[in-house]
């Protein structure tokens, strides 16, 4: 044992200073279960607070967009309507009925060529 160890161990000048880091480190300790505890109940919060947010993001989207799905319904219904139609006006006897065609004159002489 060297001079400073056993003058060290007389004095119980290490004991004290051990003693006393060890207290400082077990209040560390305390802290920090404390403080983790605060950062994991923080991060649950705002993990919360971001699934919350999307959700109803999620949700005032929702009104619009079946607004528009019953729009595109109702111009699909609109535009079968409008087809029927044009049917009907573009068959032969409607196509007689019309001013066009009252105004044209039957062919006199038809030859046919080969």
């Amino acid at each position: 044992m060297t001079h400073y160890q056993a003058s060290a161990i007389r004095s119980n000048y290490g004991w004290r200073q051990n003693r006393t880091l060890n207290q400082k480190l077990q209040e560390v300790q305390k802290f920090g279960n404390v403080s983790r505890s605060v950062l994991a109940i923080v991060i649950v919060l705002v993990l919360g607070l971001v699934y919350v947010s999307q959700a109803t993001k999620a949700g005032s989207l929702a009104g619009p967009i079946s607004e528009m799905e019953a729009k595109v319904a109702s111009l699909k219904e609109e535009n079968e309507g409008l087809t029927v139609e044009v049917a009907s006006m573009q068959s032969l006897g409607e196509l007689k009925k019309s001013e066009v065609a009252g105004t044209l004159s039957t062919p006199g002489s038809v030859q046919l060529v080969d």
